[in-house]
């Protein structure tokens, strides 16, 4: 195992304020310097934009491959936000970006394979009804990361 590994924390993010708010609490109130913050993206799988054009469209591969390329070009703007944040505050880092699986799943996936010492994430808020359809990110990881995985609420 790395060194930079040794003491990672994953910091799941995506362009909600519930991401950000996770990661900046974090950053004020738990960081320590000898951790590796694992900034963490579950991007979905670009394969899906071509499956939502309607059959029949008449859009040309080129608008196809534009809409493909803007999707990526969200992720690099997200990721770069994120990176920046962690230079300007001196902090280690490394990225992880997975394009396949529920998010749940992934993140706990990565902790078990990069042996993460915790998991800090935001929450939606989302209430009863729409958690129990949707399922909560939050709740899977904490039943399944086996890991403390502290959520941050919003406010």
């Amino acid at each position: 195992m790395a060194a930079s590994e040794k003491n990672l924390v994953l910091i799941p993010v995506d362009e909600s304020v519930h991401s950000e708010r996770a990661f900046d609490f974090y950053l004020q109130f738990m960081y320590r310097a000898d951790q590796t913050v694992g900034i963490t993206h579950v991007h979905e799988d670009t394969g899906n934009t071509v499956i939502r054009i309607p059959l029949g469209s008449d859009m040309t591969e080129e608008a196809i491959e534009n809409i493909v390329r803007a999707q990526w070009q969200k992720v690099d703007d997200l990721i770069d936000k994120y990176k920046r944040k962690c230079d300007q505050a001196k902090i280690k880092y490394s990225v992880f970006i997975e394009t396949k699986g529920k998010p749940g799943e992934v993140i706990c996936k990565l902790v078990k394979e990069k042996n993460a010492l915790m998991v800090v994430m935001g929450s939606r808020g989302l209430g009863t009804i729409r958690r129990t359809i949707l399922g909560s990110v939050s709740q899977y990881c904490i039943d399944h990361a086996h890991v403390p995985v502290t959520v941050i609420p919003p406010p």
